[in-house]
């Protein structure tokens, strides 16, 4: 059995009593909130891994994972009378697909520079809100290194895998629109994103997003002779062609998961919303 990531001994409180310790400040509930969840962390890393044939992986996902548990517990409300995994499954599974991801791209960098630089995302990531000189001494504490190296470390994590959610880089800005349409747009394009990463192998995905100006490492669109030599295709026209088939199994999925389930309620809503106004006419 793989040696436990986050074990604490002794007993640990339940998920929500945990999120709520840690939206009041209590920094000491982030070990036992990993602690409790480490099975479930692992379960979810193991299936990826088996998924993409990548079983050295399970243990990078698992601290993607953590980063987006601990993220999603910071804002997760315990009054709401949900779960906690209900609330942060969807976030964290989606980070590791998001570094599975990020794992296909020819980045060329050492594998010992990588791994330093996910070190310091995860350290970010538990130092919500620390200004850059104190992520930066916290750098220098946990991984030994100077000021300097430090500081090197830190700016290079957020040029190189520093990345925002693509659920936020499809947020909605117009929000003096109708609030129903605005709702209705957001639910389809997070559901939507969420069904790309189910259907979707890490390098169709990256392609993708790349593409259409989603990608980890910039905001603008990349163009099929960029993306030839960014994600090793053999020209332009051999990643146009990877970009249509992936398109093409978005498309052929549509009607599944919970983007399909969506917009069946929307067609029949529609449907019940004709028949009603007809019978009124």
């Amino acid at each position: 059995m793989p040696e436990k990531m986050y074990h604490v001994e002794g007993p640990c409180p339940d998920n929500e009593t945990l999120a709520r310790a840690l939206r009041e400040g209590n920094e000491d509930a982030i070990p036992m909130l990993l602690s409790r969840n480490e099975s479930y962390l692992a379960a979810t890393a193991s299936e990826l891994c088996r998924r993409y044939q990548l079983p050295d992986l399970r243990e990078d996902l698992m601290q993607e994972g953590a980063i987006a548990l601990i993220s999603a517990a910071r804002k997760f409300s315990p009054d709401s009378g949900a779960k906690l995994l209900t609330y942060a499954g969807g976030a964290v599974r989606s980070a590791m697909l998001d570094y599975l991801a990020e794992s296909s791209l020819s980045l060329g960098l050492p594998a010992g520079r990588y791994h330093q630089l996910r070190r310091v995302g995860y350290i970010c990531a538990l130092s919500d809100g620390a200004t850059d000189a104190e992520l930066i001494g916290q750098i220098v504490r946990e991984m030994a290194v100077s000021e300097k190296i430090a500081g090197t470390l830190l700016a290079e994590y957020r040029t190189i895998l520093g990345s925002v959610p693509l659920e936020d880089a499809t947020e909605i800005e117009d929000m003096g629109a109708d609030p129903a349409r605005i709702y209705d747009e957001r639910m389809r394009r997070m559901l939507l994103v969420k069904l790309m990463g189910e259907v979707l192998r890490p390098r169709e995905l990256n392609i993708v997003r790349c593409h259409l100006g989603f990608d980890q490492l910039g905001e603008r669109e990349m163009t099929f002779a960029e993306l030839a030599v960014f994600l090793n295709y053999n020209g332009p026209s051999a990643a146009e062609k990877a970009f249509k088939v992936a398109i093409r199994k978005v498309q052929d999925s549509l009607a599944q998961g919970e983007y399909g389930v969506w917009m069946n309620a929307k067609r029949m809503l529609r449907e019940a919303l004709r028949e009603r106004f007809s019978d009124l006419g």
